[in-house]
């Protein structure tokens, strides 16, 4: 371990600085393992930095796991904290929690975790939120022995006036890993995260909720349209459209999903009436003139192909900056 203190700060010009530092029995061989993170300031209010495991080896220890990987950009992985070290869910597994934020506009902040398995370190959450002024913490509020994690903050902006808000990112233990089971979202006056509400809705399953919200979305006459603030009313009325159409597709497939047929050719047939000449408008008479007669997961590998060969549509979705999730054809029609 002294090699390694050394190189490190030989890499950080002798500014690097060692801590915090955990012991845990990773791995269940009974031999413990070191947890730590080496840091090395850069200018006055950034801190770089590499989470390492070191296990028992002949003679001292040796790199069993490293984050970011060695030769990556450190710049990635700034302001680490080390979260927890524990047996979260009470499983016998101990779990290894860290955050770090990666700084461009604004820092933002992302939550990570990992434990052990026969092959080797196994990363925890796939689904990664990064949020401005993050903050992590640890609960159970169900008393089940399940520790949920939470990361709270605001969604970040890629300029001074750019779209945000507060929200948390509750990551629930299910299926061997932890998933974003909810995203609590402070209520906004602006259209697009009314939109994005009910897309996190029907992303999380609840179908219901998610035909519900869209609803609301399209019946809301009075909603902001950011774009319209920023670049002028024809923007504007064009940001009104784009994101109404839209709603109207995720509203036929939430239906379609919910086993609600009837309901989701009204919607596709009032999108046929509303949408003409919109991104989404095609897409919405795809889906359904493909899954009448069938189900919602034909339909939307008729619309993933659709949108593979012509992306620009997925266009009316991510101009809003870091604001907004980056849609890919897979995350439009997930239905499988």
């Amino acid at each position: 371990m002294n090699e390694l203190l050394v190189q490190w700060q030989a890499a950080a010009g002798g500014e690097g600085k060692v801590g915090p530092l955990a012991e845990a029995d990773l791995d269940g061989n009974g031999k413990p393992e070191l947890v730590l993170m080496l840091t090395q300031r850069v200018g006055e209010s950034v801190m770089h930095g590499t989470l390492f495991i070191l296990r028992v080896a002949e003679g001292g220890y040796q790199v069993a796991y490293s984050y970011p990987p060695v030769g990556e950009n450190l710049a990635a992985f700034s302001d680490p904290v080390l979260e927890a070290v524990d047996d979260l869910n009470h499983d016998g597994k101990i779990k290894v929690v860290f955050s770090s934020a990666i700084c461009g506009s604004e820092c933002l902040r992302t939550v990570q975790a990992i434990q052990w398995e026969p092959d080797g370190f196994r990363t925890l959450i796939g689904t990664p939120f990064y949020l401005a002024e993050g903050k992590v913490s640890l609960g159970d509020p169900t008393k089940a022995k399940q520790t949920d994690i939470q990361l709270a903050g605001r969604i970040g902006r890629s300029r001074p006036d750019g779209l945000t808000r507060g929200q948390t990112v509750v990551y629930m233990w299910r299926d061997n890993q932890y998933r974003p089971a909810d995203v609590i979202a402070q209520d906004s006056p602006y259209l697009y995260f009314r939109v994005l509400d009910a897309s996190y809705a029907l992303e999380r399953g609840d179908y219901a909720k998610a035909a519900d919200l869209y609803r609301r979305a399209l019946a809301d006459p009075g909603a902001k349209l950011y774009l319209g603030e920023k670049q002028g009313q024809a923007a504007g009325d064009k940001e009104r459209r784009e994101l109404d159409a839209f709603s109207r597709f995720r509203l036929t497939l939430a239906l379609l999903l919910a086993g609600d047929k009837n309901g989701a050719g009204n919607a596709a047939g009032d999108s046929g009436l509303k949408d003409a000449g919109t991104a989404f408008g095609p897409v919405t008479t795809l889906l359904w003139s493909t899954a009448r007669a069938s189900d919602a997961a034909t339909g939307c590998a008729q619309v993933r192909r659709y949108l593979a060969a012509g992306p620009a549509a997925l266009d009316v979705l991510n101009g809003y900056g870091v604001a907004s999730p980056v849609y890919s054809a897979d995350d439009v029609c997930p239905a499988r």
